[in-house]
């Protein structure tokens, strides 16, 4: 027995319910040209790598201290936002 693929499901689902169904497409991700996520990288290589953590907590409590560092202007941070560079 052959099953549906997944696509022809929801093809069928929003047609059937065309009427309450609303579809937005979103741009494909791109990593590279959104500065936040050099930032969380660098923050994630700084902070948690090889690091384990039981709680949300520990995590909050590990990166807090560097998001405060970076609350005031500073090179490392100019670098990694900076898009054209």
């Amino acid at each position: 027995m052959d099953l549906p693929r997944p696509a022809c499901l929801h093809k069928e689902g929003l047609q059937k319910h065309e009427t309450h169904v609303a579809l937005d497409f979103l741009p494909p991700y791109c990593p590279q040209p959104n500065p936040v996520e050099r930032v969380w990288k660098l923050l994630r290589r700084i902070c948690l790598h090889n690091e384990h953590f039981s709680d949300l907590m520990e995590v909050v409590a590990a990166v807090e201290p560097q998001l405060d560092a970076w609350s005031h202007p500073n090179d490392a941070l100019r670098k990694l936002c900076d898009t054209f560079g």
